[in-house]
């Protein structure tokens, strides 16, 4: 009975995204202290996920909510499934559990994170206020991965604004040596002319 409208959002989920392989939600965050998973149907999401399969992940992780089996790992894996939501381009869907999220009051890290997808979100959609406001709300709780993605999100939103010398000085703080070193260098060109 319930198996029927499951696998016609999959083979629609399917459909959507034929042929197409999304970016990596967001960078493996290496510098975490791994945290045991006590749900093993989550961990069978996040299994798939590690290993580039999103497609399988998503699935996996939707049917695993679907049936309520992914306790106490109900707010991590809502933002997972936001992250891969928003990488296949289903920015409503993605912003409604971002939204979601923050309105239940969710933990400070998951909160944080959020907050920063659902900048992301308002900031590739135009929505310039919006993810100004959205940023100015993340907390210390987002994880070092994501915070070199947060001056650059920071930086933009300050250059559309016309503040090039804020988003010149913020990008200073950028490692030019890290994965986003380059775009912040490019980004900081951009902001000195």
């Amino acid at each position: 009975m319930f198996v029927r409208p499951l696998l016609a959002a999959a083979a629609l989920l399917a459909c959507a995204a034929a042929g197409a392989a999304p970016p990596k939600p967001w960078p493996v965050p290496a510098n975490e202290a791994a945290r045991p998973v006590e749900a093993p149907h989550y961990g069978d999401a996040l299994f798939h996920f590690f290993q580039d399969r999103y497609f399988t992940s998503i699935t996996t992780l939707m049917a695993s909510q679907h049936f309520q089996r992914i306790a106490p790992h109900d707010d991590e894996a809502e933002v997972l499934r936001g992250g891969m939501l928003l990488s296949y381009g289903l920015h409503k869907e993605a912003g409604e559990i971002f939204a979601r999220l923050i309105d239940k009051g969710a933990a400070p890290a998951v909160r944080d994170r959020a907050w920063f997808y659902l900048a992301k979100i308002r900031y590739q959609r135009g929505f310039l206020a919006e993810a100004d406001d959205a940023v100015a709300r993340i907390g210390a709780d987002l994880p070092k991965s994501l915070e070199e993605d947060r001056l650059l999100l920071q930086s933009n939103l300050m250059m559309a604004r016309g503040d090039y010398a804020g988003a010149a000085a913020l990008l200073e703080g950028v490692d030019k040596q890290s994965p986003l070193g380059q775009y912040a260098r490019y980004n900081l060109g951009v902001a000195q002319v």
